[in-house]
């Protein structure tokens, strides 16, 4: 019983922290967020963590530390927490303050991307696609980029549209590939856009008003979908 309300006390300090740093950080009180969060993370709260990690990483009421920022993300990634865990495959990828490592940055973008993650499925399709701390798989890699694509994902639409255009992991496929650029397109992304009109230019009327109806699919199913 004692252990019990012991871990009930550490339960109710994690979660006061948590939220009233929450709410410090919105009124821009850094410093009043980086205790509190803090009184969290070393309760072990993994968002807490991951929070408090961002805050040392940006110097947000705090002289920026990587060091420390990186040892509290770390905490929050080894703890399944999945935007930790995508933070730490970015970190490796570019190198930031730390030895560029595509294992790593493989290792942790599958963590998130298990996860179901979108931007580290897009992330792992990425290092299939160019062979980064793995052997080169374009269809591990489109997998991914599917995963990511029917989350809404705008720049792995635009990577599956490339695989179809030229038949990466997939049979060439332009009329995939014009849906593809279309339905990145309508999310945002600028560079779909060229490619879908140079697309539009390889196919017949026919094979065009085709890839068109199969875009309007998409787009409608993942708008029901999201």
């Amino acid at each position: 019983m004692k252990l019990l309300n012991i871990f009930r006390k550490k339960a109710v300090m994690s979660s006061y922290g948590f939220q009233e740093g929450n709410v410090a950080y919105k009124k821009r009180d850094y410093k009043e967020a980086l205790r509190l969060y803090n009184l969290s993370a070393i309760q072990g709260d993994v968002v807490a963590q991951y929070k408090l990690a961002r805050m040392y990483l940006n110097g947000e009421g705090v002289l920026r530390n990587y060091k420390e920022g990186l040892k509290w993300l770390r905490l929050s990634a080894e703890q399944g927490y999945l935007y930790a865990q995508n933070e730490m495959g970015l970190i490796y990828q570019e190198g930031k303050k730390v030895s560029q490592d595509y294992v790593e940055t493989v290792k942790w973008y599958r963590r998130a991307a298990g996860q179901g993650h979108a931007e580290a499925q897009c992330e792992l399709g990425l290092v299939y696609t160019n062979g980064e701390g793995v052997p080169r798989d374009y269809v591990e890699a489109l997998k991914w980029y599917r995963l990511a694509a029917e989350q809404g994902k705008a720049s792995a639409q635009f990577a599956l549209g490339h695989m179809y255009n030229y038949g990466h992991g997939v049979p060439r496929d332009y009329a995939e590939a014009y849906a593809w650029f279309s339905v990145a397109a309508i999310g945002g992304n600028e560079y779909a856009v060229k490619d879908r009109d140079l697309i539009a230019g390889e196919l017949t009327p026919t094979q065009l008003s085709k890839a068109q109806k199969l875009a309007t699919d998409l787009h409608e199913k993942f708008s029901t979908r999201n």
